[in-house]
């Protein structure tokens, strides 16, 4: 009776080493696409090649959103610097920043069409807003017209934040 179940006990041992074997495999696969996943989702953003107009947005906006509004206002054109003063888009951005405060944006720097030394540089916004137990999402576009100055690209719209500014100062007549 003894003889018979030790072929058995090998078989049943074999059996449970290669379920381990294969479990093991599974698990270690699985450790290895969550690593790269997890990889994938903490890469930092795509920087966009100097000197081209993404470039410039890029700039801008990292300046905007750390609250350094001179550097950002260096990315305008002499002409939009000409139709708004440092001390407008400071103003306007500080109550754009207050009146925002809730919303959360994506912004992806599409494609740009360039034509000699003008440029529309596409701007993707993905906006998030909190409303009642869930929140908002919205997406649309903004053609943000540059021009090259001194060798630079500039914008060549009066931006606040990634919003044209609607909102003209008043003026003594």
């Amino acid at each position: 009776m003894s003889a018979q179940s030790h072929p058995v006990e090998a078989r049943s041992s074999a059996s449970t080493r290669t379920l381990v074997i294969a479990l093991g495999g599974v698990l270690l696969v699985g450790a290895m696409l969550l690593a790269a996943f997890m990889v994938a989702l903490n890469r930092p953003p795509a920087v966009p090649a100097n000197g081209t107009p993404a470039a410039t947005l890029h700039g801008y906006l990292t300046a905007w959103e750390a609250g350094d509004l001179d550097t950002a206002y260096g990315h305008f054109s002499t002409a939009v610097q000409g139709e708004m003063t440092l001390a407008e888009f400071e103003r306007i951005s500080n109550e754009v920043v207050r009146y925002d405060s809730r919303v959360s944006r994506r912004i992806t720097l599409d494609d740009a069409t360039i034509s000699g030394d003008r440029a529309t540089q596409l701007l993707v916004v993905d906006e998030f807003r909190p409303a009642g137990f869930g929140s908002e999402t919205y997406t649309y576009e903004i053609r943000v017209p540059m021009v090259r100055e001194g060798g630079a690209w500039r914008i060549n719209i009066a931006l606040i934040g990634v919003e044209p500014n609607i909102v003209r100062p008043l003026t003594d007549s």
